[in-house]
């Protein structure tokens, strides 16, 4: 999925998995053509313990590629 490829890019040295584990599809609540994904993503820096900021500027930079690239729209 394309969406695994464009995160593996922005997390390369932190993002250690990506998961989907659900996949929504209703067209009366979402529009024509449109699909609700749910992602998890595991990071891990195996030296040290990572720090929330790291995480949140590698979520940051996931979210605006996402909706740059895949025209997402993200729920938070």
């Amino acid at each position: 999925m394309l969406f695994r490829s464009l995160a593996k890019k922005v997390g390369k040295k932190l993002l250690k998995d990506i998961i989907l584990f659900d996949v929504f599809e209703d067209e009366s609540k979402l529009g024509e053509g449109k699909k609700s994904y749910a992602i998890g993503f595991t990071f891990e820096d195996p030296t040290r313990t990572l720090q929330d900021k790291e995480v949140d500027a590698v979520m940051g930079e996931l979210i605006g590629n996402f909706e740059q690239k895949l025209n997402a729209t993200i729920r938070r």
